[in-house]
């Protein structure tokens, strides 16, 4: 796993958070709060951790190919197409970072919906479905790499990392 290098300060992130939640004007729907919580908490009731974890990037991967990103040229459109599309599922923000090896992917504002004791698995398993996510629309411009990983414990906002 990489080390972070976060190239977003702790301000840089809630300006980016308040200016998600003005633009939206999104409201936390309990339409499916409860049915998500309980979900994730069977998930994990039941199986090995690493194959929830699988589980929820399969997940994530089916997604991203039932929302494909137009072919772009810069990480800039392919950023503001990612963020399009989280904008219309009212799932927060991405910022993308190139470095040397790979592409570093902030992901904060994300629907939250755990309460009690899932409160602590719940940003996990959303990594695991953004990584699933992120690997698809990346292969999809071209990148060889087939797998994003979290790389920080942070719950707020989610650091991964597509690389080598």
């Amino acid at each position: 796993m990489k080390t972070p290098t976060t190239w977003m300060n702790d301000k840089d992130v809630q300006s980016a958070d308040l200016a998600y939640y003005r633009r939206t004007q999104r409201q936390r729907s309990p339409q499916w709060r409860g049915f998500l919580s309980a979900l994730l908490g069977e998930l994990h009731s039941g199986a090995d951790p690493e194959e929830v974890r699988n589980f929820l990037r399969q997940v994530g991967r089916r997604m991203a190919q039932a929302t494909p990103l137009t072919k772009v040229e810069t990480l800039e459109e392919l950023e503001a197409g990612m963020n399009k599309v989280w904008a219309e599922m009212d799932w927060g923000w991405v910022r993308l970072h190139a470095v040397a090896d790979g592409v570093r992917i902030l992901h904060g504002a994300y629907p939250d919906v755990a309460t009690g004791a899932d409160e602590k698995i719940w940003p996990a398993a959303w990594a695991s479905v953004l990584e699933g996510v992120y690997t698809v629309w990346l292969q999809a411009q071209g990148s060889p790499i087939d797998k994003t990983l979290r790389v920080s414990d942070s719950a707020e906002p989610l650091e991964l990392f597509h690389g080598l």
